[in-house]
């Protein structure tokens, strides 16, 4: 699904990126949490 949205808008490159980057931190967090 990333892939597809990659291909078709690459202005919102950047923008998936920072959505990935953001929920591997929150994900971190909620591990530590645990």
């Amino acid at each position: 699904m990333l892939y597809r949205v990659f291909k078709k808008h690459r202005r919102a490159e950047g923008f998936a990126v920072k959505t990935v980057l953001c929920e591997a931190v929150v994900l971190k967090i909620d591990s530590i949490g645990q």
